[in-house]
């Protein structure tokens, strides 16, 4: 944030060592466009024209006496030509600026005035503008820079913390084996049980899932290996045998589970066989029992007369046989009945409503 003074304010630390003869009585700056009155006072346009607001007769500000607006009140040129050669020092000369120039000059260059304090929002400290571009990219402590490890981006004065601390390619030293260089984030992979390679490390023997329970520092392991070879080939062989026997109590369980696969692939055709008679006696019962017929006759045979098929009124119901006389003479349909030995359930006499319909028999195959 600039640490500035506005234009005005600046104007008037530069007016401390001005002869008062031009400052104006009335705002005490100096002085604009100056008017003289006949008293010999003078002010700034703008502000006698406030006194006057109008009037045609007016009090001089300084000694009271009356003048006449239209005839004692006149622009002053030669004391504003004095006014505007008049030399102003720079109101940053306290902070080293040596410019002094004339009025019409002075706003332009405290402007552009280098020696003018700016505010860091980074460290807090006031630097002078010439010098605040050096400050921001080399000298703030707060500037951002680049962790030559991590290529991270940190404050300048929390680098070192950073990489002491956090910096996951900063080389450390192993907690246990003391060993130095090792990038922070590799130290994980370096005392792994599994995979490391820190010699300091509690691991296991080899052979622990074949039963050896014997652990030690990574850096003895190979003794314990190599002293310990009779052993080992002892609990392989124990381990070989349980492994044989349990790929035979595998190999039974397998036939068993073929033969009771079998079995109840057996078990399901029988059922699917059973499953496809019941739906054809469901079928046939449902055709027979009720009181319909589907009959077709061949009109190319011999023969005018033809006889259906048995079948049920009803469940229980009369069986009946239709036959059907072609050429007319007489009655055309006859129904022929049979004696039941369930006749005692049935209704007596028979009386049922005969409704048909006749229609060609197309094949399947024949296009329409």
């Amino acid at each position: 944030m600039m640490m500035s003074h506005t234009f005005d304010e600046e104007f008037e630390l530069s007016l401390k060592d001005v002869n008062q003869r031009f400052i104006c009585p009335i705002c005490l700056a100096l002085m604009s466009k100056p008017m003289q009155t006949k008293c010999g006072h003078r002010f700034c346009k703008k502000c006698i024209s406030g006194v006057i607001a109008g009037r045609d007769r007016v009090k001089c500000p300084v000694d009271n006496n009356f003048f006449w607006v239209q005839s004692d009140l006149f622009i002053d040129q030669a004391f504003e030509r004095e006014l505007n050669s008049l030399l102003l020092s720079c109101p940053n000369q306290r902070n080293g600026c040596l410019w002094n120039g004339e009025k019409d000059a002075f706003k332009s260059h405290v402007t552009n005035c280098q020696f003018v304090f700016i505010n860091c929002e980074l460290c807090g400290k006031d630097v002078l503008s010439k010098t605040f571009a050096t400050h921001k990219s080399t000298d703030c402590p707060c500037r951002s820079v680049l962790c030559e490890l991590c290529e991270e981006e940190v404050p300048y004065n929390n680098k070192l913390k950073h990489q002491v601390l956090s910096c996951e390619l900063f080389p450390v030293g192993c907690p246990q084996c003391g060993q130095k260089g090792i990038r922070r984030k590799d130290i994980a992979q370096h005392v792994d049980q599994a995979s490391g390679h820190c010699p300091l490390t509690l691991i296991l023997c080899h052979y622990q899932p074949f039963g050896c329970t014997h652990m030690d520092y990574r850096k003895n392991m190979s003794y314990h290996i190599s002293h310990a070879v009779e052993y080992h080939n002892v609990l392989l062989m124990k381990f070989l045998q349980n492994l044989e026997k349990r790929l035979e109590s595998i190999e039974q369980n397998f036939d068993s589970n073929i033969n009771l696969s079998s079995n109840i692939t057996n078990k399901i055709e029988q059922m699917q066989r059973a499953i496809s008679m019941r739906d054809a006696v469901q079928n046939i019962f449902k055709e027979k029992y009720s009181g319909c017929l589907l009959w077709q006759i061949d009109l190319n045979s011999n023969g005018c007369v033809f006889i259906s098929p048995s079948f049920y009124t009803a469940n229980p119901g009369y069986r009946i046989e239709a036959q059907l006389d072609i050429s007319g003479y007489q009655d055309s349909i006859l129904y022929i009945t049979f004696s039941l030995s369930l006749k005692e359930a049935l209704k007596f006499p028979m009386i049922f409503e005969s409704r048909y319909k006749f229609g060609k028999w197309l094949p399947f195959h024949q296009s329409y």
